[in-house]
């Protein structure tokens, strides 16, 4: 019972040749692999998901218990190696722990973006403000966006839920619902592959900073349609 275990199984392959397309399609967080297969073995498999998506883990059920396949697959960063035959209970207790190293891994990498976004929204207040950054980088951080190394020729546009005076710091619901927009703001900004930025102004205000004809508004509606968000205006 995949589901009663914390997964969903979302494609099967004969071979890892045919395995590829899917895993590049399907970005799964688990690849369950037998070793030895036509075209493509296991460890080839592995080195390939290893090199290509690192954050997938890797689970071999094989028949073959020679050093050098176990070795391979140790150093191919393999997560689970199980021998065939397999018991039931065996089976379901190594995908248990690995839905629990799943969910420490999404965890440290929310703690890793959260702080991240920190760090981008103190940098780019600065900005705002007329102030460089601490490490004087401004040409540095403004390409890692997109942007002009000298924001020449940008907009800036602010992004404010419709609140009357004193709203914005009462309302809990937007207090929580700020940084959601930022980042899929961000997100679809990327998606366009438009340069820009946006960030929380003194944790309080969305403002982006974007290149020229990006559509911003066209983000927003965007943004509101998937997120079924409170009304926005831009000012």
């Amino acid at each position: 019972d995949w589901r009663d275990w914390g997964f969903e199984v979302v494609g099967e392959a004969q071979s890892g040749l045919a395995a590829i397309p899917l895993i590049e399609r399907l970005a799964p967080d688990v690849v369950l692999t037998d070793i030895r297969m036509p075209g493509m073995d296991g460890l080839e498999l592995m080195q390939y998901v290893q090199e290509h998506h690192p954050d997938c883990m890797v689970a071999v059920l094989s028949g073959y218990s020679d050093f050098e396949y176990l070795e391979g697959a140790i150093r191919h960063g393999v997560s689970m190696y199980l021998l065939k035959p397999t018991d039931l209970e065996q089976f379901e207790k190594a995908f248990r722990e690995l839905r629990e190293k799943l969910d420490q891994k999404q965890s440290e990498r929310a703690a890793f973006e959260q702080s991240a976004a920190h760090l981008r929204d103190a940098q780019w207040t600065q900005i705002v403000q007329g102030h460089s950054p601490a490490d004087g980088g401004l040409p540095a951080l403004a390409a890692s966006f997109g942007l002009p190394e000298t924001l020449s020729g940008c907009r800036v546009v602010v992004a404010a839920p419709a609140y009357t005076p004193g709203w914005c710091a009462q309302e809990a619901s937007w207090r929580t619902l700020r940084q959601v927009l930022a980042t899929a703001m961000n997100q679809r900004l990327r998606e366009a592959k438009g340069g820009g930025v946006f960030f929380l102004y003194e944790h309080r205000t969305l403002i982006g900073i974007v290149e020229e004809g990006v559509a911003v508004e066209r983000l927003l509606e965007q943004v509101r349609a998937q997120m079924d968000a409170m009304p926005l205006r831009l000012g």
